[in-house]
């Protein structure tokens, strides 16, 4: 089985600091843990760093085609991860982690090839390097599923499928202003809404903020 490994020498997958557009796939949860596929533009507000931001994109991509790779031409992409979960060959810390999968556009689902109904069975160690396949979906906006077998695999690419089905997008343009560093997001979501699934941030310049009344809103 493949092992994930956060060797140095990993490639640096990330967005140009000069992108000219921020795109941001997010998928948002029922109360049962459902996708919700209805979801209307006034029922979600996107903040950087806290601060209220305007979108100019809202999308739906329930019928959409899903490519499973980040090498897909359409807008609903998304990276399988496969590994049995055993880190043997890491060099680099979770924090280094977090900073390699800033520049991440694109969701990314590992899939443990682990049958899920043995984890007590399994050394700390190995449990804490589920953790890290765990914050590699949460940085991302993914999930983790766990599963050895044909059928545990089959329902988790698709659960995964499902979830591209009912992904959304929103896009904002950076201003070019400011520093060049990595920016927080988060979404404010109506009430209906129990769960959210996007990435943690992106790597650039400001965004615009909200204006009311000729002045710019900080949240």
């Amino acid at each position: 089985m493949a092992s994930v490994s956060l060797a140095q020498d990993v490639p640096r997958v990330q967005e140009s600091v000069s992108v000219g557009y921020v795109m941001i796939p997010f998928t948002v949860l029922g109360d049962q843990g459902a996708p919700i596929t209805d979801l209307h533009r006034n029922e979600v507000k996107l903040l950087i760093d806290g601060k209220r931001v305007p979108s100019d994109m809202f999308e739906k991509s329930q019928n959409a085609p899903v490519s499973f790779t980040i090498l897909g031409q359409n807008p609903t992409r998304a990276i399988i991860l496969l590994s049995d979960g055993i880190d043997n060959a890491s060099k680099l810390t979770r924090d280094d982690l977090a900073k390699l999968l800033q520049g991440v556009a694109v969701p990314i689902y590992p899939l443990g090839i682990r049958d899920p109904r043995e984890q007590a069975g399994h050394s700390k160690e190995e449990l804490s390097d589920l953790d890290i396949l765990d914050a590699v979906a949460n940085l991302t906006g993914g999930k983790l599923h766990l599963g050895n077998e044909p059928q545990q695999i089959a329902l988790a690419i698709a659960s995964i499928e499902k979830d591209l089905r009912a992904q959304y997008l929103i896009g904002f343009a950076p201003t070019g202003q400011g520093g060049i560093k990595y920016r927080r997001i988060s979404l404010k979501l109506a009430g209906r809404v129990h769960g959210v699934r996007v990435r943690a941030g992106y790597f650039g310049t400001e965004p615009p903020l909200v204006v009311l009344n000729g002045e710019r809103k900080k949240s």
